[in-house]
């Protein structure tokens, strides 16, 4: 620490923090930032400090430099150029309506044709957890690849910089949509002062980001909230809203819906440490929501009529391991009051045809888990705005033991009440004859719905 407040020769740095500084002197930057240098990584305390201020340390730069390709500070960032640039410069504009100037960044380089597949996947550096949110952050970014060359993103547009190209996304599982995500972004930050944003807005604009970054990679597992601390201290302060585990309280019955996205992925594991099985941060992997387009939240943050809630909230409590951090909790709670059936007698021996899953694939066989668990009913939905096709939509949960009625969660699901209106109902139909035509009340799944007082942690 000492020597690098009395002057540090950037010989001496990495090769990809010598690039860095290089670059930021030749388009006039004085000042650079750099998570390795300005964090002290084995200071626990100074990391969680730190990652709580990321949204802003990002939000109020001029620039994110970004090496996509790196695998580490030894790399360096001018080689992976090489290839696509030819010079870089800055300009300036003037605009004469708001009278801000803002620096651009100019990058010339040979002209090809065609189109670019940008895949996270194999870019090393865009596949971390902890730079989506730099990248969602920035006011603008330059990103330099071997495999994609330079692109350039600043919040309004995204092109490949050497080339006349269109960008396309890669495979659904890694796919790069920073024209979506940076937009959506910059919709939250730029509103005027006097507009105000409903929980809806917010709470949507949050799952989707949340879709995109549970696809990243985290060396440790531990970091699923921290990694987006940041982020998320910056939407409570717009919003208002209050914060729980990755979830949101104004909307916590629409955040319990996350499910685990399996397909070619590993099995999801559980984190270690105090995150609420309820939240998604207590798994590994991908997660996303289902589009609930029909269980709108007006401005006082209740659903319309559209949906039947089941579930009664009562109170959400969360501990977090440093006050105020927007990361890590050492435990978290929700008081609710609902309907609960015997997971095995509803899933597997009813006459209705169930979606459901675990959240983390046990290692003993479902149908033994299943007869100690139970349903909890969490609301109806529907698929259209005229009310048909109800979709009732529930959690599988399972006593802790440790006190009455205190259960943790271990998956979800749903069940479509009438598939002869399903949107999708050719999938249940042969030569035009139903193959299925189920239509059941809520009656013929619950029988007499009595609600009990739980704890789900």
């Amino acid at each position: 620490m000492g020597e690098f407040f009395n002057g540090h020769p950037i010989s001496k740095l990495p090769k990809t923090l010598q690039d860095a500084v290089r670059i930021c002197r030749n388009l006039g930057f004085k000042f650079i930032w750099i998570d390795a240098l300005c964090i002290v990584q084995d200071d626990e305390n100074d990391w969680k400090e730190q990652s709580a201020l990321m949204a802003d340390i990002y939000r109020y730069s001029s620039l994110n430099l970004c090496a996509a390709d790196s695998a580490g500070c030894g790399s360096g960032v001018v080689e992976m150029a090489a290839p696509h640039v030819m010079e870089i410069a800055s300009a300036t504009t003037q605009s004469t309506d708001t009278g801000f100037r803002e620096s651009v960044v100019l990058v010339g380089g040979p002209i090809s044709t065609g189109v670019a597949v940008i895949d996270v996947g194999r870019c090393g550096l865009l596949s971390r957890g902890w730079v989506f949110q730099e990248g969602l952050c920035s006011p603008r970014g330059l990103y330099v690849s071997r495999r994609h060359g330079l692109w350039w993103d600043c919040g309004t547009m995204i092109d490949m910089i050497d080339s006349h190209v269109s960008i396309l996304t890669g495979d659904t599982g890694h796919a790069f949509k920073p024209r979506t995500e940076r937009r959506s972004f910059s919709s939250l930050t730029n509103l005027p002062r006097h507009h105000s944003m409903s929980v809806q807005d917010f709470s949507f604009t949050w799952y989707d980001w949340m879709r995109v970054y549970t696809l990243r990679y985290l060396t440790r597992k531990t970091d699923r909230l921290p990694a987006v601390a940041g982020m998320a201290s910056y939407v409570a302060s717009l919003s208002g809203m209050k914060y729980k585990a990755g979830l949101w309280e104004e909307d916590i019955l629409r955040g319990l819906m996350w499910r685990r996205y399996s397909a070619g992925h590993a099995h999801a594991e559980r984190v270690p440490g105090g995150a609420p099985t309820w939240s998604w941060a207590s798994i590994t992997g991908p997660v996303y929501y289902n589009k609930f387009f029909t269980m709108r939240v007006d401005h006082r943050g209740k659903i319309d009529h559209r949906a039947e809630l089941d579930l009664d909230i009562m109170d959400t409590a969360v501990e977090e391991e440093r006050a105020d951090s927007f990361g890590n909790v050492r435990r978290g709670e929700i008081k609710a009051s609902g309907v609960l059936k015997h997971a095995a007698t509803m899933l597997l021996r009813g006459k209705w045809k169930p979606k459901w899953e675990f959240d983390v694939q046990p290692a003993e066989p479902e149908a033994d888990v299943l007869e100690r668990c139970q349903v909890l009913r969490l609301a109806t939905a529907y698929r259209d705005k005229e009310g048909t096709c109800p979709v009732v939509y529930f959690l599988i949960i399972r006593e802790t033991g440790r006190r009455e009625n205190e259960y943790q969660r271990v998956g979800q699901g749903y069940i479509v009440l009438a598939y002869d209106q399903h949107p999708n109902r050719r999938r249940f139909s042969y030569r035009g004859k139903p193959k299925l035509n189920q239509r059941l009340s809520e009656k013929d799944i619950w029988g007499e719905p009595k609600k009990v007082a739980i704890t789900l942690v």
